[in-house]
Parts: C-alpha cells; structure tokens; sequence
C-alpha cells in the first residue's frame, strides 16, 4: 500500500479480517471427504438426540427424539459393521408418553442407552480413528485461515497511516494480540490427539447406562448429567473455534497541517 493510498483502502484490509468467519466455522462448513465424517455425524446425531430426548416438553419433541436416536444408533452401527439393534415395539414410547412423559422419557432413554453402550465401548478405536481423520482436515484449514489472516496483519503493521503515528502503531499491536493467540491456540487445539478424550467419552456414556439401571426417582439427576455429556460430546465432534475476533481499528490521527 503506497503513502499516497487513502485511508479507507487501509480500513477495509482490517475489515476484511473482522468479517471473516472463525477457523472452526470454516471448518465445519467445509465438506470434508465423506469417510472421514460419517461416524462422527452420527455419533453427533446421537449425543444431541438424546440430549432433547432427556427434555422434551411434549409428546411431538419426545416422539421425534426418539426417533432420531433410533436412526442415529442403526447408522452409527452399519458404519462399524455391527447388527443394528433390535427396533422397540411400535408406538409403544409414545403410548406410555400419553400416561407419563417423564416415565416415557426415562423408559425410551434407557433403552436407547442400553443400545448404544456396547457400541461405543467396542468401537472406541473407530471412532478415534474417524476423529483423526476429520482432524487432518480441520488442520489444513486452520493453518490456511491464520496464513491469510497474518498476512492482511502484516499489511497492516507496514501501512504508512499505521507506522507514522506511534499510538496508532500501538493500538494495532494492542488489537492484534488477541488475534494472534487466538490462532496459535486453535492450531494448538487440532493437534490434540482425540484418544484420551473418546475414552472419557466412553466411560462417562458407560456411567450414564449403570445410572439408568438404578431408580427412575433420580432421573432429573440424570438428564443433568446428559446435558453435560452432550456438550462434551459436542466439544469433541465438533470444530470450535478459540481465535479472537479483531476489535474495531482505531481512527487514524487526523493529519497535521502541511502533511
């Protein structure tokens, strides 16, 4: 950018980088080659099924919940090579939702749970790999998302209404930290190994299924507990970004008479 350039052309580089979407964003929008995603959608398909199975408010919410951890563990299920589960009765869910949706919700949850706690412990492996896979991606477009935004910072950093004034010159180094950290430490973030976390995964799943042997009294307690899964859940499977959005530049100093 040349001294003679106005200044709007100098706001409009650091406006591209406040408009441009997260990292993760980028990420889980892109489409990523179809064997690397398809366990874990359905894992995610899962985890948020039985999160709204858990509060449902009304027979509609209910019965859809329950049908979508149906579908979710039968798919989840013909992508590691298993027997489906057995499909419950027909309607019967949601008759005994008509009695006591508390009651239908607990039966339907621990059903489905049951379902899916021999497959998730079996397949722990697959689904790590899967994660892995889908993190290679992820990483591709990390690194190209801070490569851009680092070079529009750059700019910035040389541009001459920037470097010839000394607070502006800080206000932007100030305004860029955040940026940068964020950056570094969502690269950071996809490179974390996924194992540890598909164990915990796993263990917490497993704690859900004993809790759900035990007294139906405690199952607001539960349903607690599923929100809490779900969201770790969700954290794992999928991208979320931790970069910092960019504050508004600082005005540029008015010029000085003779400039």
């Amino acid at each position: 950018m040349s001294t003679g350039e106005p200044t709007a052309t100098l706001d409009a580089d650091y406006a591209a980088l406040l408009s441009a979407p997260s990292c993760g964003a980028r990420a889980a929008s892109g489409a990523a080659p179809e064997e690397q995603v398809a366990l874990i959608v359905d894992l995610d398909a899962y985890f948020v099924a039985l999160e709204a199975l858990g509060t449902a408010k009304d027979e509609t919410t209910f019965d859809k919940a329950a049908t979508n951890l149906s579908a979710s563990i039968a798919s989840f299920a013909k992508g590691v090579g298993a027997s489906a589960p057995e499909q419950a009765a027909p309607g019967i869910f949601s008759k005994l939702a008509q009695a006591t949706l508390q009651d239908a919700e607990y039966q339907a949850m621990r059903k489905y749970v049951v379902d899916m706690d021999p497959l998730l412990a079996q397949n722990a492996p697959a689904v790590t790999s899967a994660l892995r896979l889908q993190q290679a991606y992820y990483m591709t477009v990390v690194a190209s998302d801070a490569s851009e935004s680092a070079g529009i910072l750059n700019k910035l950093y040389r541009d001459p209404v920037v470097t010839k004034d000394r607070s502006t010159t800080l206000a932007f180094y100030a305004a860029s930290v955040p940026i940068v950290a964020g950056f570094e430490g969502e690269q950071t973030s996809v490179r974390t190994d996924p194992a540890t976390a598909v164990k915990a995964l796993v263990t917490a799943h497993h704690a859900l299924y004993a809790a759900l042997q035990t007294d139906k009294e405690q199952f607001p307690a539960i349903v607690s507990s599923v929100t809490d899964l779900a969201a770790s859940a969700g954290a794992l499977i999928t991208p979320s970004s931790t970069a910092a959005k960019p504050v508004a530049p600082p005005a540029a100093p008015a010029p000085k008479k003779g400039e």
